[in-house]
This record gives C-alpha cells, structure tokens and sequence, in this order.
C-alpha cells in the first residue's frame, strides 16, 4: 500500500502525480489537461473519487472509438443479429449508419473524450447535411450500443457514457403502390430491376431477403421459395408463393443457369437505390426536393437557388412494396393470418400499422355500410307491410 496524505491508495489504483525535474505530470493525465501540479492533483482527486464510487476501470483512457465500433460489430456477429451486413465483396462487416460515424470520429478520439456536446456537434452536422431525422437516429443508437457493450465488457464505466438523446421522428410512412400505377413503374425501371420489383410487389419480401435470395431457396416446381430461419428478419422460416413470377424466374434461370443469387449472379444484388430514384421520379412515384429551399425540382439544379445543387429524393421507396402487398393481400380476400405468414410479420401490431387504410378503403367502407342500411330498412318495410291473417285464417291454420 502507498500512502497519499491521510489516505491509502492499493497499487491497482489510480496512479499518483509525479515530479521529474521541475514538470509535474501523470501517466494517465488527458492532453486537455494543463501541465500543470494542481491540473495534476485535481485529476488525481478525480479518479480517487471514482475509484472510491466503484466508477473507476483500469485502462479506461486507453479505448478509442475504434475500439468500440468493433467490440459492437463483435457483439453482433457473436449473437448472430441480423442487423449486421456484409459488403458486397464479402471482406468486411457494418452496420446501417455507422460510416457516418467513422467519417465524424476519422481521427480515433478516446471513448472518454466523446462527451455529450460532442454528440449534440454530430448531430448538428448530420441535420446541415440533409439528413432526416431517423436517419440521424440510426447513428445516435449505434454509439450509444456502443458504449454499452464496452461498459458490460467492463473496458468503460457508466460514468464515461454521454447523454445521447435521439431527435423527433415522424410517424411511421404510409407510402404504397397501386395496382393502376405499377406498369408505369415497371416500363420505368431498368430492365433488370424489373424482376425485383415485381418480386418486391408481389411478395412483400423485405429488401435484404431480396437481394440475398438465392436460386437453392427458389422451387420452381412447386411455384414457392422457401426461406429459412438464417435468411430472414425475424429469425423464422416462411414459405412465399410466386403466382405469375414463377415463369419470369423459370426465364431467368434458363438464360442464366450457373448463377448463384437470383438477381446478383455470383455475388448478392448491390444497392441500386439511385436507378430506383431515376424511374420512380419518371414514372410519377417521387421527385426531388432542394436541400436548400425545399422546393421540388425537376432538373438537376434548383431554379430558385442557384447555388445549390445538392437534392434529395421523395416518393416510393422499395419498402413501400411490402406494405402495399400485404394491403393487396388483405383485399384481395386472403385471411389475415395467412397474410402475416406470407409478408413474414410476428406481431400483430406492426401488421395493422403495414395494412394501411386509405381513403378509397374508406370510400369502400361508407358504401357498404348504406347498402346495409337500405337493405336493412327495406326488410322492416316488407315486414310492415304483411297483412294481418284473419280470425277464420287463423283457425284453419291452427287447425291444420
């Protein structure tokens, strides 16, 4: 034991401040620290209170975001979530939102350096950007996943935590694809996409089971695909009939048959949300908004601001094919429950919020509703008009 004035400190505890020549340091002080004896003595004070409130871990100081992002990334592929994506040539690891993290944080900053207004400057800078609030949110909950890894693994205290606080988002998109709008669509898009989307309206497949779908999960002989637990969301295998994309994939396969993915060939279908954009907006589905006056713009340049070029997309996105599948389903007279086990949801409520009413639903809705009032009301009226059976009528009825 080493001794600090009145107190004793063990040696696995924060070091003490030392004195060579005339410089006072620490071996643990930060760089925003001065180098100074009472910088030294008050960080000293500091960890001996921590040390003293069970918040102190050894080695803190040494974990950099670096380090976090890959004890996250770790923790995913240990645990098998879906969530985690492998680039398309298969070498690395991500998550959704984690490159805009990699780019803010390119300089590697301790984990204790990543205060709470560092979070709030992430923030600002993402929203200067363009970026919707949910996308932004994306990134807030991979580092706040982050530091609680760290903090179960024992490399961080809670205490080295920050505050990150996600921002409003706006009630979940309610974006379908009628039936009368799909061929537009489809004469729109490029032509090897053209099976995808089809697949996507027809299905409701999520995108990534898309993408990924490979022909040994295709049997075109039954006309279905079979997907396993590995291969979806939520972990649960579902059968997904093909109805008329049976002959288009039995096409695909005949011009193509060594591939390994159904629409990727060797390698899983890539991102092709710009092409998707392109033919959307073509076909009436979207259109691009200005970043600087949030006007809708049809060139590549805003009219109204001069100066800025840079625009962002509105309108259908793949997604919006799930849900408008599970509505087609659901009106085309498919029980609810079969329903769910083709689109692939587990819950109820996250199926009532994707079978989306719209105003011709309610439209629908009124005009039955009359047809079953009138009707109602015309059975009362034939009711009325009965004529009562006489006294006489009555007997030899009795009687018979």
């Amino acid at each position: 034991m080493v001794t600090l004035g009145a107190k004793e400190v063990s040696p696995t505890s924060p070091p003490r401040a030392r004195t060579v020549g005339r410089k006072v340091y620490d071996e643990r002080l930060p760089d925003t620290w001065q180098n100074t004896k009472t910088a030294a003595g008050e960080y000293l004070k500091q960890k001996l209170r921590e040390f003293d409130e069970g918040k102190f871990v050894a080695k803190a100081e040494k974990v950099r975001y670096s380090d976090l992002r890959d004890g996250l990334l770790r923790y995913y592929e240990v645990n098998d979530l879906k969530s985690l994506a492998t680039s398309r040539d298969g070498q690395s690891k991500y998550l959704t939102g984690q490159s805009h993290l990699d780019k803010f944080f390119e300089n590697d900053p301790r984990a204790i350096d990543i205060s709470t207004s560092i979070v709030e400057m992430f923030k600002q800078r993402r929203l200067q950007e363009g970026s919707s609030n949910a996308n932004v949110n994306l990134s807030l909950r991979l580092l706040r996943r982050m530091f609680n890894v760290a903090i179960e693994e024992g490399r961080l205290s809670p205490g080295h935590a920050p505050r990150v606080k996600t921002l409003k988002e706006p009630p979940p998109r309610k974006g379908f694809l009628e039936p009368k709008d799909f061929s537009a669509l489809y004469d729109a898009m490029p032509q090897d996409l053209r099976p995808v989307l089809m697949l996507g309206f027809d299905s409701g497949m999520r995108l990534a089971e898309v993408q990924e779908l490979r022909w040994q999960s295709v049997d075109l002989d039954k006309r279905e695909i079979q997907l396993s637990a590995e291969d979806t969301k939520t972990g649960v295998a579902r059968t997904v009939p093909l109805g008329r994309m049976t002959e288009v994939l039995r096409m695909m396969r005949m011009k193509r048959p060594a591939d390994l993915y159904v629409f990727g060939g060797d390698l899983p279908l890539g991102n092709f949300r710009k092409r998707w954009n392109a033919a959307c907006v073509k076909a009436g589905c979207g259109h691009f908004v200005c970043l600087g006056c949030s006007r809708p713009i049809t060139g590549k340049k805003c009219e109204t601001c001069q100066n800025s070029p840079k625009r962002k997309y509105a309108g259908l996105t793949f997604h919006d094919l799930r849900r408008s599948a599970v509505r087609n389903l659901v009106r085309g007279g498919t029980p609810e429950a079969v329903a769910m086990k083709i689109s692939g949801h587990v819950t109820r409520a996250v199926f009532d919020r994707y079978n989306i009413t719209s105003t011709r639903d309610l439209h629908e809705a009124a005009r039955r509703r009359d047809a079953y009032v009138e009707q109602s009301i015309e059975e009362s009226k034939r009711k009325l008009d009965v004529p009562a059976p006489q006294d006489g009528a009555e007997k030899n009825s009795l009687i018979q």
